[in-house]
């Protein structure tokens, strides 16, 4: 199985996203995760945004509390390397 890599931004562009400006991005990547999941690809995940307000949204589908641990450490440590690599 090839590894896929779903991010804020697409990998050629290095500007930083204009948040509420164009939902573009998120759509393709909202669209992406559901192609996904819907071709039994992705079988457990933990989402989380901010909304307008400020709010943090958390979405989660897994099997146990550990998996949604666990699944949200693999994804602070992702994203923290993409941002050390500058990989944004």
């Amino acid at each position: 199985m090839e590894k896929q890599e779903l991010g804020l931004m697409p990998k050629a562009s290095k500007q930083k996203p204009q948040i509420g400006k164009d939902t573009t991005d998120q759509t393709n990547i909202i669209n992406s995760f559901k192609e996904l999941v819907e071709s039994d690809r992705i079988q457990e995940f933990v989402l989380y945004g901010i909304d307008s307000d400020g709010q943090i949204i958390v979405a989660s589908y897994c099997s146990d509390i550990y998996t949604g641990i666990g699944l949200t450490e693999m994804g602070k440590l992702a994203y923290m390397n993409q941002q050390v690599n500058g990989e944004e």
